[in-house]
C-alpha cells in the first residue's frame, strides 16, 4: 500500500504542474498493476451523484504512453484534442483547439524531448503549422528527479519570456508535502500547494494558496488499493464542496 502514495503524489503534482506549463508530465503507472488503456475524468452533481459531462479523456498504448488527450468545457463540448506519436526519445504532439461551435480555431505542433537515462522531460519545442520554431522551453531537475527550473525562450526575439522556479517541501520523514512555483525573475509566487495524505482512509488532500497565503481551494483525492483515483472533490476556502469528479478506467 505504501507504494501507491508516491504514485498518487506524482499524479497530483503533475496535474498542478500541467496547469502552469504546456507539458503534462503524467508518469507511467506501476507495472505491478493492470496497464491503463483509457482514463476519463467526469464531473458529477454534488447532490445526487449523477454524471454531468467529461472533463478530459486520455488514451494510452500498452507501454503506458499517452496517445490521445481530449479536453471538454463545462458544457461537454470538446475544447482541445491532442494526438501523440513517439520517435526514439521524442514525443510529438499535434493539438487542435476548437471554439464553442466545434470549429478548429488553431493547431499546435509540440515536440517533447526526454532524457534517455531517466525519462525526464528536457525540452519542449513549439512549432507553427509550417514547422517554424515559435518557442523552446527547457527544464532542469534535482537529484530526486523533481523539476527545479523552467525556461521558455521566444525564437522570434530570442528573449526569455517565462522562467519558473519549483520549490519542494518535505516533512521530517522525507515525504513530499508541498510545492511552490515562483516567477524566477520577480520571485513572486505563481501558485502554492500543500499536501496532506491520510493513509488510513486512502485520501490525499491538496491545499492551494494565493500569493498572500490564503487558501483558495481544497482538492481531495480518494484512491483505491491500486493507487488509482476513484473520485475527487473540490472545496472552497470554507471547506464547502463545490465540485465533484469521478474517474473511470479501462485496462489492457
Amino acid at each position: 500500500m505504501k507504494k501507491t502514495i508516491p504514485y498518487l503524489l506524482t499524479v497530483i503534482f503533475a496535474i498542478a504542474f500541467s496547469l502552469n506549463s504546456c507539458e503534462n508530465t503524467f508518469k507511467p503507472i506501476d507495472t505491478k498493476f493492470p496497464v491503463i488503456k483509457t482514463e476519463a475524468k467526469i464531473s458529477v452533481n454534488i447532490l445526487n451523484g449523477n454524471e454531468i459531462n467529461k472533463v478530459y479523456y486520455k488514451e494510452y498504448n500498452s507501454n503506458s504512453k499517452i496517445i490521445s488527450f481530449v479536453e471538454y468545457n463545462e458544457h461537454g463540448s470538446i475544447i482541445s484534442q491532442s494526438n501523440f506519436e513517439y520517435i526514439k526519445s521524442e514525443k510529438i504532439e499535434l493539438k487542435y483547439v476548437f471554439d464553442d461551435n466545434g470549429v478548429i480555431i488553431r493547431s499546435e505542433n509540440n515536440n517533447y524531448t526526454y532524457s534517455v537515462e531517466n525519462g525526464n522531460l528536457l525540452k519542449l519545442t513549439k512549432l507553427d503549422n509550417k514547422g517554424k520554431i515559435i518557442a523552446t522551453t527547457s527544464y532542469t531537475y534535482d537529484i530526486k528527479g523533481n523539476i527545479l527550473k523552467e525556461f521558455e525562450v521566444s525564437s522570434d526575439s530570442n528573449i526569455t519570456v517565462c522562467t519558473k522556479d519549483f520549490v519542494y517541501n518535505y516533512n521530517v520523514n522525507g515525504s513530499l508535502e508541498g510545492l511552490t512555483i515562483k516567477d524566477a525573475i520577480s520571485n513572486t509566487i505563481i501558485t502554492k500547494d500543500s499536501i496532506n495524505y491520510l493513509t488510513k482512509t486512502n485520501v490525499l488532500e491538496k491545499y492551494n494558496f494565493d500569493k498572500i497565503g490564503t487558501i483558495t481551494k481544497i482538492n481531495r483525492f480518494y484512491y483505491n488499493t491500486s493507487g488509482k483515483i476513484s473520485y475527487e472533490t473540490e472545496s472552497d476556502f470554507n471547506n464547502k464542496i463545490t465540485k465533484k469528479y469521478i474517474y473511470n478506467y479501462t485496462f489492457f
